[in-house]
């Protein structure tokens, strides 16, 4: 039973290990099977941190509800440039994607309407013409940046 629950819940602990580590392989085969979070693209330029109003922030919220709720077309990625590269960020859990969305957000003194998706990690694969460089756990103390070979790498991640 405990085996169980460890693997149940063990696998945001186990990929973290498996990125670090010199098997990648393992680690993309792992990283394809499991839970991720990733960011829908944001709509707009976000709110002015330093000038917004209570209303103006409710409307933006209410603005971003409708439009997650009449979406037909599906979600583009978040991409967003850093050191002149298209990097799309992704989280192992909400509380990292939580940490990133405030660095990101207290980087350029805006507030966003983030939408957090929760999807597998093969879907990755899909989305590497998105982006330059895919950031595990990006801007956290858990950030690993997939390297050239991992993202070319043929393998169990691309299922």
């Amino acid at each position: 039973m405990v085996s169980f629950l460890r693997k149940l819940f063990g696998k945001p602990h186990a990929i973290k290990q498996l990125a670090r580590g010199g098997d990648r392989e393992a680690f993309l085969r792992t990283l394809g099977e499991t839970d991720i979070f990733v960011i829908a693209a944001i709509e707009g330029d976000g709110l002015d941190a330093s000038t917004m109003t209570p209303e103006q922030l409710l409307a933006e919220i209410e603005r971003a509800a409708k439009d997650l709720n009449e979406r037909q077309d599906g979600f583009a990625p978040f991409v967003y440039e850093r050191n002149g590269r298209r990097r799309l960020p992704f989280f192992t859990s909400n509380t990292r994607a939580e940490t990133f969305v405030g660095e990101y957000s207290k980087e350029r003194n805006r507030v966003y309407p983030f939408q957090l998706l929760g999807v597998k990690g093969s879907l990755l694969a899909q989305l590497l013409p998105a982006c330059d460089d895919l950031a595990m756990d990006d801007r956290t103390d858990a950030e690993v940046v997939l390297s050239e070979p991992d993202i070319v790498l043929p393998g169990p991640w691309y299922t």
